[in-house]
């Protein structure tokens, strides 16, 4: 794919030379296909919006004693660290049983795997940073403060996974209603609402698009999804507004308060990351030493994974050429190019750990031979789960699940389903 070449506009608006940092863009053929400087273009934002640190390990008896009293007492907050946290207990859906949560602090604790005993080293521990918490400290106070609470948490905790959300608020664009068939993705089915506020769908593979065409979420949440929204709408909607218009003014001194802000908002799901660490290698001594378990690991590579994902969805002028909005966000974004090693690395996502020797199709004949032994027998189903997590080859059987974007709550859920109806329908009989 190419860029469209790009021209820079003389102090008197007149003349113009080339320049890969000039709004205005001319095809050879075409003229000119957009003219950034007349609608005022500007980036106003380039932030890390949401980062989720996973960690493993077993379970600290005594603050899960701690927790589990507070709600016998009836209670629905708990001190903890010296902060008064709100607690409530979760869905299955979630992985998690309890979540303690801190609107001042901008964080939300899940914690105690639905499907592991307490003192079973697993990914019992996940924590949500807001962009409230991001914001107000630097790389190293993030993940101090994250280690901390595990470390109270859980015992001997290892960081697991670290999904990650990047994005760019941009003013003078807007998407139209022909940017979503312009966007050269591998999403299969496409779903269409027009409300105003729309509940995120959990759909693999999916395009959203809502708000009259001015919003678009495309891709799967278990893998790499773009979403493309009105952020001066939704941050008014959540009462966020006075908070991102100081955000924006402190990027851009030029941000105009009167004009609307739209974000461009790439998500990576912790599986991509992890299979980035599974296939890169480092272009000086060929080794696979990639780490992006934490935060601080992440952040040197940032301006890579931002690279990948729009590579993921190419936004397209015609067949031969990006959009001009997609050549900015490729070629002027820098997270933090200070601190960065992308150019130490040849970045690629492996689907299967190598050395692993288990691949897809013997996971599916293990399951698939031992579960009509225990449905045909009414055995429960969590004596069933009991005896596979037993199993040495459960952690590479996870590792496949994970790979294709099935976290292990989730399969573990899946798992059920398919045991119960078996167990209704006769069918291992």
């Amino acid at each position: 794919m190419k860029h469209i070449p790009r021209y820079e506009l003389s102090s008197n608006g007149i003349e113009t030379s080339i320049s890969d940092k000039g709004l205005l863009f001319v095809h050879s053929k075409d003229g000119v296909v957009k003219d950034f400087y007349k609608s005022g273009f500007q980036v106003v934002g380039v932030f890390v919006d949401t980062i989720r640190p996973m960690y493993k390990g077993a379970i600290n008896i005594d603050f899960l004693t701690s927790l589990i009293q507070s709600f016998d007492a009836g209670e629905n907050s708990m001190f903890f660290d010296d902060i008064e946290w709100s607690i409530r207990k979760s869905s299955k859906s979630s992985g998690y049983q309890y979540i303690l949560q801190n609107n001042d602090i901008g964080l939300t604790i899940l914690y105690k795997n639905w499907h592991k005993k307490p003192d079973v080293p697993a990914a019992h521990l996940k924590i949500e940073c807001s962009p409230w918490f991001i914001d107000k400290r630097p790389i190293n106070e993030i993940q101090d403060s994250v280690n901390m609470y595990a470390e109270k948490m859980l015992l001997n905790p290892e960081p697991n996974n670290l999904p990650i959300h990047l994005a760019v608020d941009v003013q003078g664009w807007e998407p139209d209603k022909e940017m979503p068939s312009r966007i050269k993705h591998k999403a299969k089915r496409t779903a269409e609402s027009h409300y105003r506020n729309v509940v995120e769908f959990d759909i693999e593979d999916v395009n959203v698009i809502y708000n009259n065409a001015q919003s678009f979420r495309i891709g799967a949440a278990s893998s790499v999804q773009l979403a493309i929204y009105n952020k001066t709408r939704q941050s008014k909607d959540i009462d966020k507004l006075d908070y991102m218009r100081f955000k924006w003014s402190s990027f851009n001194k030029n941000y105009d308060d009167e004009k609307t802000t739209f974000r461009i908002e790439l998500r990576l799901h912790h599986t991509v990351l992890r299979q980035f660490c599974w296939g890169s290698f480092n272009v000086h001594t060929g080794s696979m030493d990639l780490e992006l378990f934490t935060y601080q690991d992440v952040v040197p590579h940032i301006n890579a994974l931002w690279l990948y994902a729009l590579e993921r969805f190419k936004f397209m002028y015609n067949k031969r050429y990006y959009d001009p909005l997609w050549t900015i966000l490729m070629n002027d974004i820098d997270f933090n190019s200070k601190i960065s090693e992308s150019s130490k690395y040849c970045y690629q996502r492996a689907y299967k750990k190598s050395g692993t020797g288990h691949n897809g199709n013997n996971v599916y004949l293990t399951l698939g031979n031992l579960m009509p032994q225990y449905t045909r027998n009414s055995l429960p189903f969590d004596q069933y789960l009991n005896d596979i997590q037993s199993l040495s080859i459960w952690n590479q059987m996870i590792e496949h699940y994970e790979s294709k974007g099935v976290p292990e709550h989730e399969f573990i859920e899946r798992e059920r389903a398919k045991y119960n109806e078996q167990i209704r329908s006769g069918k291992s009989i």
